[in-house]
């Protein structure tokens, strides 16, 4: 993970113990993507992943926990969920 990321990573921290909120489990998928998202940094490409999974395991929670990283240091990140039973 790049210094950058790992500063995100530990500074949403801070901000989400402030408003009560815990990002519990899933610290490994969000290595994954942070990962990836070092990987396309600077090299003028875009990258699409999916986050599939059984219903309540943590989908939403990480892909709003990562957006939100990736927002907060300038990217432009986007999410679209499908809807439930479909």
């Amino acid at each position: 993970m790049t210094e950058a990321i790992r500063a995100a990573v530990n500074e949403n921290d801070l901000v989400n113990r402030a408003r009560g909120e815990t990002f519990v489990g899933r610290r490994g998928e969000l290595a994954q993507l942070a990962s990836i998202a070092a990987g396309v940094a600077g090299s003028g490409r875009g990258q699409l992943v999916v986050v599939a999974g059984d219903a309540g395991v943590g989908k939403s929670a990480l892909v709003r926990e990562f957006t939100g990283q990736l927002s907060g240091d300038g990217w432009s990140a986007g999410a679209s969920m499908s809807p439930r039973g479909r």
